[in-house]
């Protein structure tokens, strides 16, 4: 089971990566994602996707609004 932390940490990347790749699918995000080493094939943040995560800088007007940061 994967903690709180990790689960907001993996909605705010997957919020930056379809704001970034105009992507809707969320088979094709975590694809994406596993790809570039963010989470493993099973959906679980990798430490690099952590840190990638904790510290994207705040572009995705959705993340703001929401105060996701």
């Amino acid at each position: 089971m994967t903690a709180p932390t990790d689960f907001w940490l993996n909605e705010a990347l997957m919020r930056h990566l379809a704001y970034k790749h105009l992507e809707t699918s969320s088979k094709r995000l975590r694809s994406i994602a596993c790809v570039a080493g963010y989470v493993t094939p099973t959906g679980e943040l990798t430490a690099t996707g952590r840190i990638f995560a904790a510290n994207i800088k705040i572009s995705d007007p959705w993340l703001v609004q929401n105060d996701l940061r």
